[in-house]
């Protein structure tokens, strides 16, 4: 694994936000209109070649007049053109989060919400290089492809701030834009021109200008856009590529066939997520992606042999993540139906999409209820007698046994190690509920699989 990833998953759990935990409701929303602050292109004015007039040569008199000599202008030594220097380009799909790590791996920063600032830190030895002073709640981060600037988004200000050299001693806050309330995710464009800015109190999207930090565009009627990412296909053209914006609370399901009495609300089945698509150059938005009731693979405890296992509904969606072509949306499920119990009734599911078809993937290496995975991994085993003495402090407290395992609740992020070679891609997900990262594999021989070696 590089150090970048290393780093990664050794930070990213201590600089989380904390989310909403309730769910919403109401219709869903319409299909989004996109707007873009259309800029004006010069007509060029082609200027008219004056008509030459013949004029008859008079004839010569006598008097000779001297015709002056003419001086040759100097020569004028053209000023060589220098060449244009190449776009850097991101090397992977930008997305949200509360900790970046630049391209060239020197630096990781984070986000303190607490204190309104952002942490730098060395990639090589882990050491902490400066805090630079943001504003109220800084709630995500992205670092440009030059790997010197950082653009963080400040929730509680409902401001996004430049800040530069941020890998010298002269960093500082170069410049601030306002934006729509709450804004709770950023993503670059794979040069970097255009800055994504998910703002989740407003509903919208806004689109930002890097060099002038000028919106520039907006996207609206977005119903709580959480998260949001932007693919990379590694050429300079940022117009041919795709926003992935994550809408954080689940629409009611139009199918109520199975829910009790009709009621959505109080069903196992009665939630879809959205996530919405738009082209990164017009804005327009394109077919959206929507995430189904999936089997949880439970059955309630203390249910007869043979019972029927729980499905889940997406009720919130939060981080995305691009990776070979498919997204990979961390939610927090639900199975409101009784009975009521925290391991049947709330699901860690990472829900997967093809962005070429823009459909969910159900397939072996597609959506799946993490809970599962780990109760896979170690099944269930009788309880100890006498049961084991608790251990005591200061000496490692929870004692790990081949029966213990984290349920993984409230996963808030994931993202990918790149390192890692085909066919297994390996992602990692940040369990807030259990306070641990949990290794994913999506092996299309195996299928996905959690907790395993490394």
């Amino acid at each position: 694994m590089t150090i970048r990833n290393l780093v990664e998953v050794a930070l990213v759990s201590t600089s989380l936000l904390v989310v909403a935990a309730c769910g919403g409701s109401g219709d869903p929303s319409p299909q989004p209109t996109a707007t873009s602050t259309p800029t004006s292109t010069p007509t060029a004015t082609r200027t008219p070649t004056p008509t030459l007039t013949a004029t008859t040569t008079p004839t010569a008199t006598a008097t000779h007049t001297a015709t002056p000599t003419r001086t040759r202008p100097p020569t004028q030594t053209p000023t060589p053109t220098a060449s244009p220097t190449p776009a850097r380009v991101l090397m992977r799909a930008s997305k949200s989060g509360n900790i970046a790590i630049a391209d060239d791996d020197s630096i990781v920063v984070t986000t303190n919400p607490d204190d309104g600032s952002i942490s730098v830190f060395s990639a090589a030895d882990n050491s902490l290089v400066t805090r630079v002073t943001t504003g109220r709640e800084p709630s995500a981060v992205v670092i440009h492809p030059d790997n010197t600037t950082a653009f963080v988004a400040n929730r509680a200000d409902a401001t996004v701030v430049k800040v530069t050299n941020i890998n010298t001693a002269m960093r500082a806050v170069s410049g601030s834009v306002n934006v729509g309330s709450e804004p709770t995710g950023l993503a670059l464009s794979p040069t970097g021109a255009k800055l994504f800015v998910a703002e989740w109190a407003e509903g919208r999207v806004s689109v930002i200008d890097t060099a002038t930090l000028r919106v520039v565009g907006t996207i609206d009627s977005v119903r709580n856009p959480r998260a949001v990412a932007v693919t990379n296909n590694g050429d300079t053209n940022d117009n041919d590529e795709t926003v992935v914006v994550t809408e954080f609370y689940g629409e009611p399901n139009p199918d109520v066939s199975q829910c009790p009495n009709g009621n959505a609300e109080a069903c196992d089945t009665g939630r879809i997520g959205r996530v919405r698509l738009y082209n990164a150059g017009t804005l327009a938005p394109l077919a959206p992606i929507t995430f189904n009731p999936i089997d949880s693979g439970f059955v309630p405890d203390g249910s007869a042999a043979g019972s029927a296992t729980v499905f889940t509904s997406p009720n919130q969606l939060g981080a995305v993540a691009i990776h070979d072509g498919k997204i990979y949306v961390t939610s927090i499920s639900a199975s409101p139906q009784p009975p009521v119990k925290f391991n049947t009734n709330v699901f860690p599911v990472v829900y997967v999409a093809d962005l070429r078809t823009a459909t969910e993937d159900r397939s072996t290496v597609g959506s799946a209820n993490l809970a599962k995975l780990a109760d896979d991994v170690i099944p269930d085993v009788p309880a100890p007698t006498p049961p084991p003495v608790p251990c005591m402090s200061p000496s490692p407290c929870i004692p790990v046994t081949n029966s213990t395992r984290f349920f993984l609740a409230d996963i808030v992020d994931l993202d990918f190690d790149d390192s890692v070679a085909a066919p297994g891609s390996s992602a990692y997900v940040v369990s807030r509920g259990a306070d641990v990262v949990q290794r994913v594999v999506y092996d299309p021989s195996s299928g996905v699989s959690a907790g395993l070696p490394q």
